[in-house]
């Protein structure tokens, strides 16, 4: 068997070494560690690359993922004085780190 560094950033997170059989693929690999969620709730990367999740794990590969929304992000309207309407700003908090991105609203 090889191992991978496996780097899960859900929640509090962790990294440590982890058993790939050989010719296991990035989508069964995930399908082990988290069987009840999506491969698409997730940005996914191996060696600090987005892969498909037909590619082939190799021995010493650096595999992170991370889920694209954290429970605790939110939506919020309010009324931007710049524009003429509503904007939507949505607010994920993570490790201490205010990340607000806005987009006038639909």
């Amino acid at each position: 068997m090889s191992k991978i560094l496996f780097i899960n950033n859900e929640g509090g997170g962790f990294a440590g070494d982890a058993e790939i059989r050989e010719g296991q693929t990035v989508e069964t690999f995930f399908k082990e560690k988290f069987s009840d969620r999506s491969p698409s709730d997730f940005l996914i990367r191996v060696n600090r690359e987005a892969v498909a999740g037909s590619y082939v794990l190799q021995d010493k590969d650096r595999v992170t993922m991370t889920p694209i929304k954290i429970d605790g992000a939110f939506t919020v309207l309010f009324d931007d004085p710049d524009m003429d309407n509503l904007t939507v700003c949505h607010l994920k908090v993570t490790r201490a780190e205010f990340v607000v991105r806005t987009r006038p609203a639909a």
